[in-house]
This record gives C-alpha cells, structure tokens and sequence, in this order.
C-alpha cells in the first residue's frame, strides 16, 4: 500500500516535468530557486551533472526545502536542459 502511495506520488511530482518539457524557465526551478537569489543564476551556464547535485546540495544546507520528488524532478530538469553532456 505504501508503495502504491510512494508512486502515485511520484508520478504527481513529475506531472510539472511531463507537461514543461523543454521549457527555458520551469516553473519548479523558479519557484524553489528564487526563494533566495534570482532564478536567472540557474540558467547562466550549464554544468556537469556532478555540479548541479552539488549546489543544490548546498542550497539545502542553507535552507532549500525540497521533497526526494521535487529534488528528483529539479535534477532531472537540470540534466535535460541545463547540463554538459
């Protein structure tokens, strides 16, 4: 039962990603990034995939809330759009 919840839950965390694609702003980038700088800082550059889980490690250690989903959704938008290949 709690893994039917688990990917239920899953699967409504990533409707944002689904349904953004390859956006150049997506809307959860700009609402969890911009709580403390402006959202424009993410898109300056791309950077390898090792980076990117990197500082938005830091950014919770500094006080970033992201649920296991969200931060799953954040990278996975960062790696499509956003990171060296």
């Amino acid at each position: 039962m709690i893994n039917l919840l688990r990917s239920r839950l899953y699967l409504f965390a990533m409707i944002p990603v689904l349904l953004l694609g390859c956006t150049s702003k997506p809307e959860l980038i700009e609402r969890k990034c911009s709580t403390c700088h402006k959202s424009s800082v993410v898109y300056k550059k791309k950077r390898p995939m090792v980076e990117w889980e990197r500082l938005l490690h830091g950014m919770e250690t500094r006080g970033l809330r992201v649920s296991p989903d969200e931060k799953r959704a954040i990278l996975e938008i960062l790696a499509e759009n956003y990171s060296l290949k």
